[in-house]
């Protein structure tokens, strides 16, 4: 006589099964990754500042190449928290890695163009208080 199992206990198991074997991700606190990018902008900008008040003769392609460092965490601050969004909302790594890449674009294009404009007021400002 062979044994008889009942489907109840076939689908019972495999349910267990499957649930042991899909680990539930933690949720996403997006606090310090949004935190890193005001910190970073704020870092970029207050280079600017920096170059302006110390260099002799300020410009504002000198002003950029100073802060280079700084615009780069800035924008490396914009991919990880695109990304890390991305994947925690499910998205595959390749995809949430594209739409990172197209956010910190943007978000460099943006920043550069306040940093520019900023550098360059400060310029004038500096310029007209000169005797």
């Amino acid at each position: 006589m062979e044994p008889v199992i009942s489907k109840t206990l076939i689908v019972s198991l495999c349910c267990l099964f499957v649930m042991s074997n899909s680990v539930a991700q933690p949720a996403y606190d997006k606090t310090k990754d949004a935190a890193d990018i005001n910190i970073t902008a704020d870092a970029y900008m207050q280079c600017g500042r920096d170059y302006v008040l110390r260099a002799p003769i300020s410009s504002v392609s000198g002003a950029v190449a100073a802060c280079q460092a700084k615009f780069d965490a800035h924008g490396a601050a914009w991919h990880k928290l695109a990304r890390n969004t991305q994947l925690s909302e499910g998205r595959d790594a390749k995809r949430a890695e594209a739409f990172a890449s197209l956010r910190e674009k943007a978000a460099r294009k943006d920043i550069k163009e306040v940093f520019m404009h900023m550098v360059k007021t400060r310029i004038e400002d500096r310029a007209i208080k000169l005797p």
